[in-house]
């Protein structure tokens, strides 16, 4: 059955799965556990069959508080993933990224395959292009 368009909201946030293997999301407030809860939910459904690529509107998210950070380095699994693409990311939120990939390299202690997964444009049409970029070309 070929993936059909999905949506989401979780806290503030909102998401939408676009065929084959996109999902934007819209971030906006704080990032709690409930809201890191549902969104490693929501990226472990979408991983479990092919890595799908996530692209982020970061422009009026909020900080993300310990139990948040946590609960993203104990679950959030690197293979889920194609890349993290966000634009309009401060650069408070990008530091945070950085961390997390960081802190989940080291709480796995192998390889991480989250290596150069994760960018930063400035516009949905530089996310698009890049996204362009990074998808696998068909054979």
């Amino acid at each position: 059955m070929p993936p059909i368009r999905r949506e989401w909201s979780f806290g503030e946030n909102t998401a939408y799965f676009e065929p084959p293997d996109v999902l934007w999301t819209r971030f906006k407030g704080p990032c709690d556990l409930s809201v890191a809860m549902q969104l490693v939910d929501i990226c472990r459904e979408l991983g479990s069959s092919r890595p799908f690529f996530l692209l982020g509107d970061m422009e009026e998210a909020g900080a993300m508080d310990a139990e948040a950070r946590r609960y993203f380095i104990e679950h959030f699994q690197s293979g889920w993933l194609g890349a993290i693409i966000t634009y309009r990311t401060r650069l408070l939120h990008k530091a945070l990224m950085m961390g997390l990939r960081l802190a989940i390299e080291i709480n796995r202690s192998e390889e991480s395959a989250f290596r150069d997964k994760i960018h930063f444009v400035s516009t949905r049409e530089q996310a698009q292009a890049l996204l362009a970029r990074l998808r696998p070309r068909p054979e």
